[in-house]
């Protein structure tokens, strides 16, 4: 079986993240669906990506798989709150 996307859409992500992998792969993945278990990544503030840009199962330096994904920034993210110039975590030397 092969996925034969090459990127994720947002849309593909909540599937994902909702463990409702056949839905996020597509076509040859419905397998999936009967999974009690499947696996999933972090909902809410922790899901750390907006789309996959990316994606090549062959892909990468070891042909193992290789995934890009991105994140809009903005400045009111709940991870800046605790990462600001005056903290020593990002005081420049």
């Amino acid at each position: 079986m092969a996925c034969r996307k090459q990127a994720l859409t947002p849309a593909d992500i909540a599937a994902f993240v909702d463990g409702r992998a056949d839905a996020c792969f597509g076509p040859g993945f419905e397998r999936l669906a009967a999974h009690i278990r499947t696996p999933a990544i972090q909902r809410g503030k922790m899901c750390l990506l907006d789309e996959v840009t990316r994606l090549e199962l062959d892909g990468g330096p070891w042909r193992r798989g290789y995934l890009r994904a991105e994140l809009a920034l903005r400045s009111d993210h709940w991870f800046f709150a605790g990462h600001s110039r005056a903290t020593r975590a990002c005081r420049e030397p």
